[in-house]
């Protein structure tokens, strides 16, 4: 019996392998459980602490000792071993490459390293081989696990990187995988369970009856489980239990559960029945597996002469369950009576020590996970209620066998153990002596091996004997001695070695190739001899100041080869000389060159002897390279070779520099290749890129200027070049007719180069709007007044070809180059006299454009900005309105009933002085149909509005004529000017039948220009419903003009244009003296608010604060003009004692 807690020993009869588990330890790996993995196995240690002298079979194999990749030699021994690098020898310490794996699962987190190596955390729920491969997610090979080590809640492994690989370049999260093939399932490294969950509660072994209680089935001599003998005879039984379904039921059906587990099991890692049990479900075992361990159990709890009730803790226990073994008796055979089909009923221990009654179908059992039952069950007593283990005596009769089974059960044997033995260790009667000259001849051994392995020799002793004897001499307390003569001979071979160095050939590859080999060969034997003192390195250096193996290694090397300059100059000088050929175009051996980088790196030589060397002749090489490429390529193929040079540069770093050298390599390529020419480089061809639109190019020069900072002045370049493209164009007159066309263009190229280039950077942004605010404002108004008159040109009728979609994007551009102007009120004027006209002659090409229009000029310049534009459109609505309720008034009708009047309609529209562009007053003689309408319509309104006055601008009219032409009627659309002039010919003309130019213009009183304008459209036009004599395209005053008889046309309704007459400069001027009235205004209107508020306040802080608030272009002379009229007006007075101070009079 196994009490709880105490040091257990396993004794399996087909293993003879003995492992002492700690007092307690189930939540931490203890010291053995690795030890099939890691150290010898328990019969070894155990035979070592009797002091057994006898040699035992080698465990070792490649879990622990490593060959060296490449390493021509073997150890003397049993077994054959091949090194990878192709070399062979007698030993067994040799391993071979077995190349990736077809899959890989993840094995671990990285978590920092350590030494040189990688520390991983594993996130598998199996464990690795020791020497196992490590790889990447793409197979890439990592390096091999090295040690195992942590708990069972965080188990951490090490892995020594493989060649071209550095722990350093990994970061902490890194995933790392293994091929699943060397994976060991954790349970077999854990301690078997004392009582887990009810064992120490009841003072008892229940659970390790159920773990180890039948341990002679676990696995035979030939990694085959057995059946196990039954522990009575087959009539043991009777009359309970037959003796014909006991030899039916063990040889037959248990026999057959053992044999299809072998047949599940085969090509499998061995594995004890136990062990099996809680994953049987899973692995498809729990038919097999379950019935092998269920009959176990149930052989070893039946005897003969059984029955009777538990005693003890047992009963104890149960009672408190059930309240008596009679209740127990009624709810077990309830249960088992109960199970449908086949399967079985059990008593089981609880993870808080009580007992309780559970079913399971089929032979499943408590342990096995996925059974729906309660966690962390432990049978120790079970009934099989399938038909053959009792259909021979009972049949049918289920009830009758389960009451005659407790007559078998041995309630002794529940819960305990009658397989385990008690094993007693004595200690040792008397302490073993060493034999004479152990320190001698172990040494003599040992530095036998050391020097073959310094020699590329075959060792004359196994790896194994060659490990005891290091183990034996340190646990005599000689570890300090073997360290300090191993560093001897490691001293001795290394400067013998790099001696050789000296004075060797001068060619640079040659002496390259030969510190190469020798720094290969000193790895490879500090490894092979690492594995020969394995056991110093692990325990003496570990608990000494003194560094691992490895690093006293690395040390000796780097102080031999420091105190042989002429090696590591000629060594760095040679590295030198390859990367200068490699830059001006040959092929070197990068393999070498990365060696060499590694092994200084890896000697902390690196940044010493090559790194500050290395970044000075880059230097030199690339100041002398930009000086000559600079002159004789132009800016564009000057730049893709900065950029090939950095690419090659990066490949470097990944081929064989260190990474710690990148980002001073790229610094100082950049600083001589482009950092020091940034002047050079974009007065040269920033111009050119830019007229030409080259967008791949301007994209390649802002991403390299970007990397030296030079964005600035690339910007200011940018700005430079819209200035001065763009105050050509607005200082050009001849452009002016397609300036704004041409504006948008430059634009939206710049826009596009904004965005692809410069990749939408928000400063050039802010650099373009600066840039373009700056010279679309050259000629102060003349860019307000220009782009309103294309405003008009678009939006007026006879844009034929453009939709909406198309117009809606001409104005949205548009307003764009509106933010930029500063004289807003100016483009306001004109952009209000224009509207004007649409709106009255019916020109506008779409009224829903026109608002459109109007809408985003609120939306940028506020409900103030668009009022008076707002308030003409209401206007011509009202007018609407007024012209339909006067159709309905009594003068209208007494109009229609006019005999002579019934023809003629009057469309009139009344317009708010103060919403429209002021008109000068225009004198015509109109007809006298035309008269009388005026008046009928002038005396309604005055009626209807009293107090309002109506002033009449004929000028603006259009009416609709009918024409009786000898070849047919037409209708007429023409101006009201035209429609005077149309309508002298219906007087009587005399014999001539013409009018005289004198005479249209003494009875129209059209002004003179105007009338020619008006008479060329009638006579010239391409409508010509009269006809000038003589011919010609001009208007004389000497001219006569004839009624067409001839005029034909195939429509009826013909619109005559008018010729309009360029606005003259003076007319423009009027408009632009009327915006500077506005704005003196405005002026002064800001003037008396800012000291009003202020009271007194200086002239520059006046004229600030001016600037500030009025948002059109200002002069300081104009300014100083208003200051100058509002002290005149006794606003302002200025300060006696300053005359640069002005004080508000209220």
């Amino acid at each position: 019996m196994i009490e709880y807690g105490s040091p257990t020993v396993h004794e399996s009869a087909t293993t003879q392998t003995r492992t002492t588990t700690p007092k307690a330890v189930l939540n931490e790996f203890p010291l053995t459980l690795l030890a099939e993995i890691v150290d010898t196995t328990g019969e070894q240690a155990f035979q070592r602490q009797q002091g057994d002298e006898k040699k035992v079979k080698n465990e070792f194999g490649n879990n622990i000792f490593k060959c060296p990749r490449g390493f021509n030699m073997g150890f003397g021994g049993r077994g054959k071993g091949e090194g990878k690098g192709g070399g062979k020898g007698k030993g067994g310490g040799g391993f071979y490459s077995e190349g990736p794996p077809d899959s890989v699962v993840e094995m671990g987190i990285f978590q920092h390293s350590c030494e040189g190596d990688l520390v991983v955390k594993s996130t598998n729920d199996k464990v690795p081989y020791l020497n196992a491969p490590i790889y990447l997610e793409n197979k890439r090979d990592v390096g091999k696990v090295d040690e195992i080590f942590g708990t069972i809640q965080e188990l951490l492994f090490s892995v020594k990187p493989a060649t071209g690989m550095e722990a350093t370049s990994f970061k902490a999260g890194d995933k790392l995988y293994i091929n699943p093939e060397k994976l060991l399932p954790l349970q077999r490294f854990l301690p078997q369970p004392k009582g887990a969950g009810g064992g120490g509660a009841l003072g008892l072994g229940l659970a390790a009856a159920a773990a180890v209680g039948f341990s002679d089935a676990a696995v035979a001599d030939d990694a085959m489980f057995k059946l196990p003998p039954l522990p009575y005879a087959y009539d043991a039984l009777e009359p309970h239990i037959d003796a014909a379904t006991m030899k039916f039921h063990h040889d037959f059906h248990h026999q057959a559960y053992v044999n299809n587990l072998n047949k599940a099991m085969a090509g499998k890692p061995a594995a004890s029945l136990v062990s099996l049990m809680p994953g049987a479900k899973a692995a498809k075992l729990n038919n097999a597996g379950g019935g092998h361990y269920n009959h176990c159990l149930l052989w070893n709890t039946m005897s003969a002469n059984a029955g009777g009730e538990p005693k003890g803790v047992l009963a104890d226990k149960m009672m408190a369950a059930f309240g008596s073994y009679d209740k127990f008796k009624e709810q077990f055979s309830a249960a088992a009576a109960g199970v449908f089909g086949s399967g079985w009923a059990w008593l089981a221990v609880a993870k808080d020590g009580s007992v309780k009654i559970v079913t399971t179908p089929n032979q499943d059992n408590p342990l096995m996970e996925g059974t729906g039952l309660e966690e962390g069950l432990i049978p120790i007593m079970g009934i099989d209620v399938w038909e053959h283990a009792y259909y021979l005596k009972y049949q049918n009769r289920r009830p009758e066998y389960i009451a005659a089974f407790y007559n078998v059960i041995n309630w002794n044997k529940v819960g305990t153990n009658p397989v385990t033995k008690k094993l007693v260790i004595k200690p040792l009667k008397s302490r073993p002596k060493l034999p004479e000259n152990f320190e001698r001849d172990t040494w003599a051994r040992l530095q036998a091996a050391v020097q073959a392995v310094h020699a590329k020799c075959a060792v004359g002793h196994s790896l194994e004997e060659l490990y005891r004897a290091v183990e034996d001499m340190c646990l005599q307390n000689l570890a300090a001695v073997v360290y300090d003569r191993l560093r001897e001979e490691c001293e001795q071979h290394v400067a013998s070695r790099l001696d050789m160095l000296l004075g060797q050939t001068p060619d640079t590859l040659a002496f390259l190739s030969l510190v190469q080999a020798t720094w290969a060969d000193h790895c490879d034997q500090m490894l092979t001899l690492r594995s020969i003192f394995l056991y110093l390195d692990r325990t003496h250096v570990m608990q000494t100041a003194n560094k691992s193996l490895w690093d006293m290694g690395l040390t000796i090397f780097r102080s031999h080869l420091g105190r042989r300059p002429e090696v590591a100059r000629k060594t760095v000088q040679g590295l030198l000389t390859l990367i200068e050929h490699e830059r001006t175009g040959d092929q070197v051996e990068r393999m070498l060159l990365h060696s060499l980088l590694r092994m200084l790196h890896d000697l902390g030589m690196y940044v010493e002897l090559f790194e500050v060397h290395f970044l000075r002749t880059t230097r030199d090489f690339y100041v002398a390279e930009a000086a000559t490429h600079l002159h004789v390529m132009d800016v564009p193929s000057y730049l893709q070779h900065v950029r090939s040079r950095l690419a090659q540069e990066e490949q470097r770093v990944l081929h064989y520099l260190h990474l710690s050298t990148r980002k001073a390599l790229l610094q100082t390529a950049l600083q001589e290749l482009l950092a020091a020419h940034v002047d050079a480089i974009i007065e040269k061809g920033f111009t050119t890129l830019m007229e030409q639109s080259r967008i791949d190019d301007l994209t390649c020069m802002y991403n390299l200027l970007g990397l030296v900072d030079a964005l600035p002045r690339l910007r200011q370049a940018f700005a430079a070049f819209i200035k001065r493209v763009g105050t050509a164009m607005v200082s050009d007159a001849e452009r002016e007719r397609g300036l704004v066309q041409e504006l948008l263009q430059f634009k939206e190229k710049l826009d596009r180069i904004l965005y692809d280039a410069f990749s939408s950077n928000e400063q050039f942004g802010h650099s373009l709007k600066e840039a373009f605010e700056c010279f679309i404002n050259v000629r102060q108004n003349r860019a307000a007044e220009l782009v309103a008159r294309f405003l008009d040109g678009k939006l007026r009728s006879g844009n034929k070809g453009t939709s909406e979609e198309e117009l809606e994007e001409v104005l949205d551009k548009t307003m764009t180059l509106f933010r930029y102007i500063d004289g807003k009120d100016m483009f306001e004027a004109f952009y209000k006299k224009d509207l004007s006209k649409r709106l009255l002659l019916d020109k506008s090409a779409s009224v829903d454009a026109e608002k459109s229009m109007i809408s985003k000029l609120k939306a940028e310049c506020g409900s103030g900005f668009t009022a008076k534009l707002e308030g003409m459109f209401k206007d011509i609505e009202l007018s609407r309105d007024v012209m339909a309720s006067f159709k309905e008034s009594p003068q209208a009708r007494m109009l229609e009933s006019g005999q002579e009047d019934k023809d003629i309609q009057l469309s009139v529209h009344v317009l708010t002085q103060g919403y429209w562009p002021t008109y000068p007053p225009v004198e015509v003689c109109l007809p006298e149909e035309v008269l009388r309408l005026q008046g009928v319509f002038n005396d309604y309104y005055t009626k209807k509005h009293n107090g309002r006055r109506l002033q009449w601008h004929p000028y603006l009219g259009h009416c609709t004529l009918l024409a009786n032409f000898p070849l047919g009627r037409k209708e007429l659309n023409v101006s009201l000017n035209q429609a005077i002039v149309l309508l002298l010919f219906n007087d009587d003309l005399g014999a001539e039948g013409s009018l005289g130019y004198k005479s249209i213009l003494s009875a129209t009183g059209i002004e003179d220009k105007e009338l020619k304008l008006t008479l060329q459209s009638l006579a010239c036009g391409k409508q010509r419903v009269l006809r000038k004599e003589p011919k010609g395209r001009d208007v004389e005053d000497e001219d006569s003009f004839f009624f067409e008889d001839t005029f034909k046309n195939a429509l009826y309704r013909i619109k005559i244009n008018s010729i309009q007459m360029r606005e003259s400069e003076q007319e423009s001027e009027q408009t632009t003296e009327r915006v500077f009235q506005d704005r003196q205004y405005q002026i002064d209107a800001a003037i008396v608010r800012i000291m009003k508020a202020r009271k007194t306040l200086t002239h520059a802080l006046l004229m600030s604060e001016l600037f500030q608030q009025l948002k059109f272009p200002l002069k300081p002379p104009d300014l100083k003009k208003r200051i100058e009229s509002l002290i005149d007006r006794e606003y302002l007075e200025r300060d006696q004692g300053s005359s640069s101070v002005y004080r508000y009079l209220a």
